[in-house]
């Protein structure tokens, strides 16, 4: 059984040690040193090298008494600095004062991972090894597991503490995710002396954007631009703008009708107003979807039974690591934390759930050996 006393107090300890996306070092370190305490010999990764980062990935293992091995993850970085957190203890809840967010993701996914850890080697029962990975980085991409040392997990199904409140709630598929860089470009005039012999990109730019489908476009599928740079001054036709999006889906296949559509509008809109246009796109990673039956999500769902609970399977729309734990072939799901509202500063942890979270990964470690030698 996990100490939820003890849990709590972790996550105060983390959420107070600043750490946002390329500046995990301190996290890191405070994170191996309760890996060393529990015994364990933590590592870092080339990750931090790879993306302009203080630290690589944090990884770490617990030898098993019994064959097999469970990976738990969860990621060490902040969506924002939590410097100056101001703590707030309500009934049955924390959150920050408003000044600032929580932290609560995924600090708490964190606590949890280490709460675990803590509770298994407590328990003297037979267990499989437990590896883990705290990632740096996902806050901006996933960057941390995309750049992960494959080589130093064994385990062949893996958890990501990273999802939302409800125990019961496990996220078992992740979008498929691209973005696009579409470059405009027209022709400079004076815009009141000769704006005849101007072609404004931006023009150009927003009857393209005017023409595409964006926002939600079915149930699986999202695409949206967030970006426009453009125009030196108010009397200059502007001669060149870039526009950034992305599409996201459950399905591959949608994403890339989604960036065809995309391209296609923006290079017929230029063309015709006598521009053109150059349009990049970038996959960013790949999704995935597991079947009901998937050995992950019947390790899970033991795991839930012993609370008396009745598992319910969701897909994400946002990424998460499980994305490229599940791209590098460890079979990942995401479970809750207690967490709401993340990247807000209304950002809250709720208790109960949170405790209950953090037992499921107790549960899913100590069920996982009746599952670990099926074929997925």
């Amino acid at each position: 059984m996990v100490n939820r006393d003890r849990l709590l107090e972790t996550f105060l300890e983390l959420v107070a040690v600043n750490g946002p996306s390329l500046r995990e070092g301190r996290i890191a370190e405070a994170v191996e040193g309760r890996l060393c305490g529990l015994g364990l010999t933590p590592v870092r990764d080339e990750a931090g090298a790879a993306i302009g980062g203080e630290t690589g990935n944090v990884i770490a293992a617990l030898p098993g008494t019994l064959a097999g091995a469970v990976l738990l993850t969860a990621h060490l970085d902040t969506i924002r600095p939590t410097e100056g957190v101001a703590v707030r203890r309500e009934e049955g809840r924390i959150c920050s004062d408003g000044g600032t967010i929580l932290g609560a993701d995924n600090r708490a996914g964190v606590a949890m991972v280490l709460e675990a850890l803590a509770a298994v080697k407590e328990s003297g029962e037979p267990h499989p090894a437990v590896e883990v990975v705290f990632t740096v980085a996902e806050e901006i991409g996933l960057l941390g597991a995309k750049h992960f040392d494959r080589s130093r997990v064994t385990a062949r199904v893996g958890l990501v503490a990273d999802g939302g409140r409800e125990v019961d709630t496990v996220i078992s598929a992740g979008p498929w995710h691209s973005r696009f860089r579409a470059r405009v470009i027209g022709r400079a005039a004076h815009a009141a002396v000769h704006p005849e012999q101007g072609i404004n990109a931006i023009v150009l730019a927003s009857r393209a954007i005017a023409e595409m489908r964006l926002g939600q476009i079915d149930v699986e599928t999202v695409a949206n631009v967030g970006v426009i740079r453009g125009g030196e001054a108010t009397n200059v036709v502007p001669a060149e703008v870039e526009v950034e999006g992305e599409a996201r889906s459950q399905s591959a296949a949608k994403v890339e009708a989604q960036l065809a559509q995309l391209v296609g509008v923006f290079e017929r809109h230029a063309a015709a107003g006598g521009g053109r246009a150059e349009v990049s796109v970038e996959a960013l990673y790949e999704g995935y979807r597991h079947d009901p039956n998937a050995r992950v999500l019947r390790i899970i769902q033991a795991a839930l039974a012993r609370q008396g609970i009745k598992m319910r399977l969701k897909p994400s729309a946002g990424g998460t690591d499980a994305n490229f734990f599940n791209a590098a072939g460890i079979a990942t799901a995401v479970v809750p934390t207690g967490a709401h509202n993340p990247h807000s500063n209304e950002e809250v942890l709720f208790l109960e759930e949170f405790g209950g979270s953090a037992q499921l990964l107790y549960d899913i470690v100590m069920e996982a050996p009746r599952f670990l030698e099926v074929e997925c």
